[in-house]
């Protein structure tokens, strides 16, 4: 094996070491911190990326119809939205 090849798995290896013991350093204090009683219940962390981004903008769900949840629903609604029907067809043809 090369002198290149020899460092860059040394290398390697002691990152992967580093970021093992970093990890087990991390669970060690949560596990601590959770027995002293230091967490938080999951309400108070349960939140959503749209809640975290400060929810869906106003407008956004004014005009949506309430059944957008299943495929067939929202295909038929862009197909609306644009004035055509989307088949595979169509979508194969462009």
């Amino acid at each position: 094996m090369s002198l290149v090849a020899s460092e860059l798995l040394a290398s390697v290896l002691e990152q992967e070491e580093q970021d093992s013991e970093e990890a087990i350093q991390g669970i060690q204090q949560g596990l601590e911190d959770f027995e002293a009683g230091r967490f938080r219940s999951f309400e108070d962390v349960e939140i959503t990326v749209v809640e975290r981004l400060g929810g869906h903008p106003e407008h956004l769900l004014q005009t949506v119809p309430s059944n957008l949840s299943e495929r067939g629903n929202r295909k038929g609604a862009i197909a609306n939205q644009l004035g055509t029907e989307i088949t595979w067809t169509a979508l194969l043809a462009e």
